[in-house]
């Protein structure tokens, strides 16, 4: 496989990834990677027979079990994924809420860890393994907030915050710039109706950050109180591990 073959598979595969709970037909897959409806085809014929990629009966397709094999064994063995698992753990026992861990990839962030808080009515995403534009959610608006290319990000990803409710790409600046003087970011139903969440980036010395912890919960309950609370203890969470 040449390198642009290999290039294009794995944009198939982050578009696959970041849209794995409901799947892509493939015009939506060729549209999204930019190839056109041929290319994509073969593309995504190659990848399922090595499974790599699945299709179901409604010709939607889906990483396949491979990507997850590949996953599990690479998590065993990350560093800072066994690093920041006990962090996360003390969030979502501290919080009751769903505590999360993601990192940058490009113009986007992924979810890496998940805990799930006690709190009876709980909010089960981001999904791990699940891919959005940096930028929406709590933790991703700090990241995007702290970073030098900021606003070129939010321009090369307009066209996908539109797709989801409340986002824009005005809307992303601003929260960014709100994100930056607040210390932190906070996300109210605008990528997920009636699920909020609030979030820090991860300290990296004098560098870029290129990852972040948050909680996410239902809306309700984020209240600005309930927000200021969990941001203490994210802090904390995060200084115990000797961030």
């Amino acid at each position: 496989m040449g390198t642009q073959a290999l290039e294009r598979a794995t944009q198939v595969l982050l578009a696959l990834g970041g849209n794995q709970r409901q799947g892509l037909r493939l015009t939506e897959l060729s549209e999204r990677c930019g190839l056109d409806l041929s290319t994509t085809q073969r593309l995504v014929k190659g990848l399922v027979r090595l499974r790599l990629a699945d299709r179901d009966e409604e010709k939607r397709y889906r990483l396949g079990a491979l990507t997850f094999e590949l996953g599990l064994a690479a998590g065993q063995s990350n560093a800072i994924v066994g690093r920041m698992r006990p962090v996360l753990q003390e969030v979502a026992q501290r919080t009751g809420d769903t505590a999360y861990y993601i990192v940058r990839s490009g113009d986007e962030v992924v979810c890496l860890l998940r805990e799930e808080g006690h709190f009876q009515v709980r909010a089960l995403i981001p999904a791990i393994g699940g891919r959005r534009p940096i930028g929406l959610g709590g933790a991703s608006l700090h990241i995007l907030s702290q970073l030098e290319e900021r606003q070129a990000i939010i321009e090369r990803n307009a066209g996908i915050y539109a797709r989801y409710p409340h986002s824009t790409a005005e809307v992303v600046s601003m929260s960014a710039t709100e994100a930056l003087r607040l210390g932190y970011g906070i996300s109210h139903a605008r990528d997920i109706a009636g699920v909020s969440n609030a979030g820090i980036a991860v300290p990296n010395g004098d560098r870029e950050p290129f990852a972040g912890i948050g909680i996410t919960c239902i809306s309700p309950r984020l209240t600005q109180e309930h927000c200021e609370e969990a941001i203490v203890i994210l802090r904390e969470a995060l200084a115990h591990a000797g961030y």
